[in-house]
């Protein structure tokens, strides 16, 4: 997998916004993997414009890897 801010990740876990005790807890669960980067997404509203219309395709395929794996914690740690 790709670094995260300059350093290589196997495992990259995302929290969405106003989930902080979630993220809290992935990050007390994975303290000690270093092979683990756990990340608030701060983001707010869409980033895109209205959509424009185009005339012809020009991608060439697939421009995205593969759907990730999914990591959930055991049950009895979600809050």
């Amino acid at each position: 997998m790709g670094g995260v801010a300059g350093k290589s990740v196997a495992v990259l876990v995302v929290t969405g916004p106003q989930r902080e005790r979630l993220y809290a807890r992935f990050r007390r669960l994975y303290a000690g993997h270093t092979d683990v980067h756990v990340v608030l997404d701060r983001r707010e509203g869409e980033r895109r414009g209205a959509e424009r219309y185009v005339a012809t395709e020009r991608r060439r395929g697939a421009r995205r890897a593969s759907a990730p794996w999914l990591v959930f914690p055991p049950s009895d740690s979600v809050e």
